[in-house]
């Protein structure tokens, strides 16, 4: 018994160190997979409005001059080679959406020189990193969108070999301290 949980811990390793070291393919391996999609969640459907913003299809490559600079504050684009953004929404009518933008960038110094950069902004984002690859997943603030922005980064991050970046921005998560009234004596 003792040998065959062994040799499964064994085959779980070298599936893990294949994921590793296999080469990813953009935009194909950014592209969820069946069962990645947040419970609740579907793709966006594009609407005219989205189509006038020069959107397409869901997900797609775009111009990466023209969508960067919501990732992060100052973003170089003059780093980044592409992007592929997929955006879900909850399927209720007050449902807000889960954005998931794959970037890859000229080279692993690139992104690392970027890293610095990297903000919540107010928003509940996560960052996955590997080579010259980025992924952030980004939702709203809302509680109930903690659970499924971190499940889906838990999901692609094993799957891709990616290392989830913590990036400390107090201010993004912590609310506005409350307002104290000085008296004149």
């Amino acid at each position: 018994m003792q040998k065959l949980l062994f040799t499964f811990f064994l085959s779980l390793l070298s599936i893990a160190a294949f994921a590793q070291n296999k080469a990813l393919q953009f935009p194909e391996d950014f592209k969820l997979k069946a069962g990645e999609t947040p419970k609740n969640f579907a793709l966006t459907v594009i609407d005219e409005k989205a189509k006038a913003e020069g959107f397409i299809s869901n997900p797609m490559v775009v111009e990466v001059r023209k969508f960067a600079n919501g990732l992060y504050p100052l973003a170089d684009v003059s780093k980044m080679k592409q992007m592929l953004l997929t955006i879900f929404s909850e399927q209720n009518p007050e449902g807000m959406d889960i954005d998931v933008a794959a970037v890859v960038y000229l080279s692993a110094a690139d992104l690392q020189s970027e890293i610095p950069k990297f903000s919540t902004n107010q928003e509940l984002k996560v960052f996955l990193v590997r080579d010259n690859y980025l992924v952030i997943i980004s939702g709203d603030l809302i509680g109930s969108y903690r659970e499924p922005v971190n499940k889906l980064a838990t999901q692609l991050a094993s799957r891709l070999g990616m290392k989830r970046l913590d990036i400390k921005d107090e201010s993004a998560l912590e609310p506005e301290p409350e307002a104290v009234e000085v008296s004149a004596e």
